[in-house]
């Protein structure tokens, strides 16, 4: 696990210390670092309010939407 860029860091904690409650976990998505790591390639497993796979590689997600 690797923190946010240092000035993505910095929106987030001042919209932590700003909003009624912290939104960091709510806006953050935790990306695994491998383009042909299961999760990138699993519909929904990354983004809960997004159902498609979601990957850098574009072969590797041409593969899971062909599955």
């Amino acid at each position: 696990s690797r923190p946010p860029a240092v000035p993505l860091g910095e929106v987030l904690d001042a919209a932590d210390r700003t909003c009624a409650a912290p939104v960091r976990e709510h806006v953050l998505t935790h990306h695994p670092q491998q383009p042909y790591d299961a999760r990138n390639l699993a519909p929904g497993a990354l983004l809960a309010h997004d159902p498609r796979p979601v990957s850098f590689d574009t072969a590797a997600l041409g593969g899971a939407r062909a599955a």
